[in-house]
């Protein structure tokens, strides 16, 4: 099983996306999130094997987030 993790400020992408791996066989969506505001404790709790991650958001972008 892949456990994807999702950060995108779209919703409706988000939503989708989410909709989409875990409709898909072998995947599974770990967690979807508006930001990257918390990106460690995101990722230590999700425990995702990819990370889909969207680099323009509000307050913390995916730029920035991706370096944490």
């Amino acid at each position: 099983m892949i456990h994807v993790t999702i950060f995108d400020d779209n919703a409706s992408r988000r939503d989708g996306l989410r909709l989409m791996i875990d409709s898909t066989d072998g995947m599974e969506c770990a967690g979807a999130f508006p930001d990257c505001r918390e990106v460690v404790k995101h990722i230590e709790t999700s425990k995702p094997d990819v990370v889909l991650m969207d680099i323009d958001m509000p307050h913390v972008d995916g730029i920035e987030g991706g370096y944490a």
